[in-house]
C-alpha cells in the first residue's frame, strides 16, 4: 500500500472510529413496571442528554399533552431511553419485556423504592 493510500486510510478510519475508553458494553436487568410514566420521567430527568424513542417516533415533549401518557406508552411496542448513545431503559415487544440497564441501578432503586417498578427474577 502506498504511503498516500495508508495516510488516506488512517485519516478516514480516525473519522469514524468508536471511542474504546468508552465501555458500552452492559448487562440488561428485567423489571416489571407499575407506573411507566413515571418511571419514564424520572429517567429522563435523571440523565445527562435524554434521547427519548416511542415506536420510532423521537420525544421531544415530555409534558402530559405529549406522547409520554400513561396509556400511549402501555399501548407501545417500542420504547428505548438513551443518555446520549449509552441505553438506560426501555422495551421492545411491549411494557412487559421492560429492561435497565445495569449501568443506571440507581434509578432502577429509586423507582422500586417509589413502588413505580419491581425487578424479575
Amino acid at each position: 500500500m502506498s504511503l498516500e493510500v495508508d495516510t488516506l486510510l488512517n485519516k478516514l478510519l480516525d473519522k469514524i472510529k468508536v471511542d474504546i475508553a468508552e465501555d458500552r458494553t452492559c448487562r440488561l436487568i428485567r423489571v416489571e413496571p407499575v407506573n411507566l410514566r413515571a418511571i419514564s420521567l424520572y429517567a429522563i430527568h435523571a440523565i445527562k442528554k435524554p434521547n427519548v424513542m416511542l415506536d420510532s417516533t423521537t420525544v421531544e415533549d415530555y409534558s402530559e399533552r405529549g406522547p409520554l401518557r400513561r396509556k400511549r406508552i402501555t399501548e407501545a411496542q417500542d420504547f428505548e431511553i438513551r443518555d446520549g448513545n449509552q441505553p438506560v431503559a426501555g422495551f421492545h415487544g411491549g411494557p412487559s419485556e421492560m429492561w435497565f440497564s445495569d449501568q443506571y441501578a440507581k434509578i432502577i432503586e429509586h423507582c422500586r423504592a417509589q413502588g413505580w417498578l419491581s425487578i424479575k427474577k
